[in-house]
């Protein structure tokens, strides 16, 4: 159980930065649309590609004849795995617009 807590703690960081984020980075008159455009999106994936995905890759790659009814665990591991090495990518990636989006703000701001 004490290896899991710092699981938990770090896996929900990612939805809290994302969402302080979109408030540092908006105007005033825009923040409440830009959080429920980031909400919308983020749950829509979550809830609608999350479940389906697990399900493709437990019937077809991870299957009952090949793995028994330890091919989910394979299943949720390979999914777990790839969308944390995908997200790390995307942040990765996305950090220099972020920060440029920042700098802008801060110049009309200062205007």
């Amino acid at each position: 159980m004490l290896l899991i807590v710092p699981v938990v703690f770090m896996a929900g960081m990612p939805g809290a930065l994302g969402a302080a984020s979109i408030q540092e980075m908006m105007p005033n008159n825009m923040r409440g649309q830009a959080s429920a455009i980031y909400l919308l999106v983020v749950n829509m994936l979550d809830l609608a590609l999350g479940p389906l995905i697990l399900a493709m890759l437990t019937d077809y790659i991870f299957t009952d004849e090949a793995y028994g009814v330890e091919g989910i665990r394979y299943s949720l591991l390979n999914l777990t795995v790839t969308a944390h090495v995908i997200s790390t990518l995307l942040l990765w990636k996305c950090m220099g617009h972020f920060r440029d989006s920042m700098d802008h703000l801060r110049r009309t701001i200062e205007q």
